[in-house]
């Protein structure tokens, strides 16, 4: 029988219990709980992040037998701790009104308060949680364990909404603050989410909280290292390559190309979004499976408002003030796109204390730019799927005519109120279908005579383009003679061709072109 993956298994006991695949992170959530008392911790959708709570809350509330054959039986002397344990799970609620958040705590805060034996009454949610940290803490005689998991749903999920994003703030910043006034009931407490805690501002009350998002020694506390990859699930891949008919390393290679290329730390260790290497070793195929599972609702919605050029979100700067403090409603996008998961840090300045935020891997890459290109011609994927087909296979037979004729279908085929008016959306739409074609793309490249607007790379063919708006093709072809913008690539071994491209701005779309 073959190792049983654990896609979409949240729950430790579960995991353990029904014998599925695990890497075994406990040594690290045992330093973590002797060594910090209030945590914070941000990291992408579908990293792990339940079930390292789940797991902080097995061993906190002194289920021992769990953790017989793993990491933690060895480091865990003496008597196992039996704390009793707060979990609140802000994932499944629907907050969608001022009375639906109150509505998702209640219930979870009316389980415990039957349990310690409490009555609600008309207490706020806030007075609510108070009241049953003391009493858990008198009842059972150990201080209290509180775990919440997606704490910022709340308020991410009203975003479009700036009054009720704005009440469901004030109500979680009074629910979290009550920690700090528990301090002296409290062992430990952990909140995790998406978003960083600067991008909520709920934790005012709560200046006791430490983040370790980008903390060195916790980088690889949620996702999976190819050295445990190599370790515990060493025989799945090598099922996979037989199955895909791949050799094993290069079955290693393409789930680091895939799922891999994660740093979320100045240290750079890398790690693979788990979810997409167990949903590859379950079904034998290597897919964008991540993508899939949907973009967060708040992330489109700032990718349709955000003004920052498509061209400018691969190899962005971002300082360590930005990434830890930006606030969502700034409009920043980049520390938004890096928390989400579709950005990583690709290298450290310790000088300027800045990150270079790049595309983690294939899968996050593919999933921003089909959101990209949504915002940008209000099409959803399903429906740009075929342009897109039939535009990859004009470049693979390197017809630049054909390619075009598709581009300025899409563009035709684009809502006026989203058809962009200046140059620069032209150049965005074409170097996201480029990015999402896997071609070799390069925007605004500056030589000594100008920038190029953009360089489209085939394995034959190395295409210098110029663009113009309400202009004439013949005026951008001259631009690539008269400055001479093939005379950097002289060497370049493919063949060098020209395009003049011209947009106009009464049809929104390609008006002409030349191909030289």
């Amino acid at each position: 029988m073959g190792l049983r993956y654990p896609v979409g298994i949240q729950s430790f006991r579960e995991m353990i219990t029904g014998g599925y695949a695990y890497v075994d992170k406990t040594a690290e959530v045992y330093h973590l709980v002797h060594n910090a008392k209030y945590v914070f911790l941000s990291r992408p959708r579908r990293f792990g992040k339940s079930l390292l709570l789940s797991t902080i809350e097995a061993y906190l509330s002194g289920n021992c037998s769990l953790f017989a054959e793993l990491k933690m039986a060895d480091l865990h002397k003496g008597e196992w701790p039996c704390h009793p344990v707060l979990y609140f799970d802000m994932n499944p609620g629907i907050y969608d009104s001022e009375r639906s958040l109150d509505v998702a705590i209640g219930l979870k805060l009316a389980i415990y308060e039957k349990e310690y034996g409490l009555e609600a009454g008309e207490l706020s949610i806030a007075d609510r949680l108070y009241a049953l940290i003391g009493r858990a803490h008198e009842a059972t005689g150990q201080k209290v364990v509180v775990l919440v998991d997606e704490y910022d749903k709340p308020v991410l999920d009203a975003l479009g909404d700036r009054h009720l994003a704005d009440h469901n703030r004030r109500k979680l910043r009074g629910f979290y603050g009550v920690l700090k006034s528990c301090d002296g009931h409290i062992r430990f407490a952990m909140l995790t989410g998406v978003g960083n805690m600067g991008n909520i501002d709920v934790f005012s009350g709560l200046n006791n909280m430490e983040d370790i998002s980008l903390a060195p020694k916790y980088s690889c506390l949620c996702g999976i290292s190819e050295q445990e990859i190599r370790g515990s699930w060493r025989c799945g891949v090598e099922a996979l390559a037989a199955e895909c008919g791949l050799d094993v390393e290069e079955a290693y290679r393409r789930l680091r190309k895939m799922y891999g290329g994660y740093h979320f730390a100045r240290d750079l260790r890398e790690v693979y979004n788990p979810f997409g290497v167990l949903k590859a070793l379950k079904t034998g195929d290597i897919q964008d499976y991540w993508f899939q599972t949907g973009t967060p609702t708040h992330l489109v919605g700032l990718l349709m408002q955000a003004e920052l050029p498509v061209t400018k979100i691969n190899g962005s700067l971002c300082s360590m003030s930005e990434l830890a403090n930006g606030d969502i409603a700034s409009g920043n996008l980049l520390p938004t796109l890096y928390y989400t998961g579709y950005l990583t840090i690709g290298a450290y300045d310790p000088e300027y204390r800045t990150f270079y935020l790049i595309y983690p891997n294939e899968d996050a890459r593919t999933g921003l730019l089909h959101r990209l290109l949504e915002r940008l011609t209000g099409y959803k994927s399903a429906r740009t799927n075929s342009a897109i087909r039939t535009m990859r296979e004009c470049l693979g037979r390197d017809d630049m005519d054909g390619f075009l004729e598709e581009v300025r279908g899409l563009l035709a085929r684009t809502p006026y109120d989203l058809a962009g008016r200046n140059e620069a959306h032209y150049q965005d739409v074409l170097y996201t279908i480029g990015m999402l074609l896997g071609m070799d793309v390069q925007a605004e490249t500056k030589t000594s005579e100008g920038r190029i607007d953009m360089l489209l790379g085939t394995r034959k063919c190395l295409y210098v383009m110029e663009f113009k708006l309400d202009g004439s093709a013949a005026e951008a072809m001259d631009q690539i003679d008269s400055r001479h913008y093939l005379l950097p690539y002289r060497r370049d071994g493919r063949r060098l061709v020209r395009v003049g491209v011209n947009f106009s701005s009464s049809t929104r779309t390609i008006d002409t072109w030349l191909i030289r």
